[in-house]
């Protein structure tokens, strides 16, 4: 019915016009807006984006200073640009081994106090054993677990 209405006001060039600036638009880089997560606790003048990546064919978020560009080839291998003075980054699923994929909360609270608590997951003979870990900020891996 909706569509029926619009036909009334408008030709079908009309809508035929819009909809191929809107989609031309929406494919731009213009149109992404990132979301910023924080400060780099590394770099003075960069801040923390998400990024979509796609690794062996999964979608995979990267948290990464604005300060890092990073290229690859394969989809495999990510290399920093000769043009990064950053090369902070904090991978969604980082954590994936401990049953642990990164938040958008989490990474607030770790570029703010630097640690949390997270629960992770270890699966021992066919057995699901949670227990909590603080996990802290690591320039070179982007997160480290803090085993006791």
């Amino acid at each position: 019915m909706a569509i029926c209405h619009i036909f009334e006001y408008f030709s079908f060039f009309t809508i035929l016009f819009l909809y191929k600036i809107f989609y031309e638009c929406k494919n731009s880089r213009y149109w992404s807006v990132k979301m910023i997560l924080g400060k780099c606790p590394y770099c003075d003048d960069g801040i923390i984006e998400v990024r979509d990546k796609e690794v062996g064919a999964k979608k995979v978020k990267l948290y990464a200073c604005t300060n890092a560009q990073w290229k690859t080839e394969d989809g495999e291998m990510f290399e920093l640009t000769d043009d990064s003075s950053c090369d902070f980054k904090i991978w969604q699923n980082s954590l994936a081994r401990y049953g642990k994929w990164l938040s958008y909360k989490e990474i607030r609270e770790l570029l703010k106090d630097e640690s949390i608590e997270v629960e992770l997951l270890s699966k021992k003979y066919g057995k699901k054993v949670y227990y909590n870990k603080f996990i802290t900020l690591n320039q070179e891996y982007g997160v480290s677990v803090l085993w006791d």
